[in-house]
């Protein structure tokens, strides 16, 4: 089994092949310190799956969609954390990298995980900027010898990169911040949830 959990104000991830929960079915749906999970329960002879949790009021969604890999996603605002992984935009993440944001988003607030997020989406951008003046130059300096493969392949992964950071940094300055905590998020969600909806 593997699976994100919420217990005493932490976010921890628990992989072990050899667990199996001692809860219902009707627990696991209704326990909300469960985040994600993918693993047998011992009622069942197959395996039950929570793959998506909305958290912060609503402000972030992390979605278990590879369990096999032990990867998913996770998004704040509508904007799913993506980084560079070789020369490729990745969303995908070990569970771990997840925990570890949700840790952040626990200890600062989801707004300054957000200003984190495009600082360094920021300085990625002039990093990948950088390289691909180098390589365009070096490009256009090939007159008449053939553009070597690996740097054309670099060359079209830093730009398609490039395209991601800047559509996230687009989607990230369309953002107010209004500097609600956490709790503030929370409890005006759950308000909403028992004022017009039965549960």
């Amino acid at each position: 089994m593997s699976g994100i959990f919420f217990q005493t104000n932490v976010y921890v991830f628990v992989w072990d092949d050899q667990l199996q929960l001692s809860k219902t079915r009707q627990q696991m749906e209704e326990d909300k310190s469960i985040i994600v999970y993918y693993g047998r329960l011992q009622e069942y002879q197959y395996d039950w799956k929570k793959s998506q949790s909305w958290l912060y009021g609503g402000r972030v969604c992390v979605n278990y969609s590879q369990p096999s890999e032990k990867k998913g996603y996770i998004s704040i605002d509508g904007i799913e954390l993506g980084y560079i992984n070789h020369l490729s935009w990745a969303i995908l993440r070990p569970l771990a990298q997840i925990v570890s944001i949700l840790n952040e988003i626990e200890q600062l607030g989801v707004d300054a995980v957000l200003e984190n997020y495009k600082k360094a989406l920021s300085e990625q951008k002039k990093e990948l900027e950088e390289k691909i003046k180098g390589l365009e130059l070096k490009k256009s300096a090939c007159q008449e010898e053939k553009f070597p493969k690996i740097d054309e392949d670099s060359l079209f992964g830093y730009q398609n990169i490039l395209l991601h950071v800047i559509s996230d940094l687009s989607a990230l300055a369309c953002l107010l911040y209004c500097g609600l905590t956490n709790m503030q998020y929370i409890n005006a969600y759950n308000e909403v949830i028992a004022t017009y909806f039965t549960l």
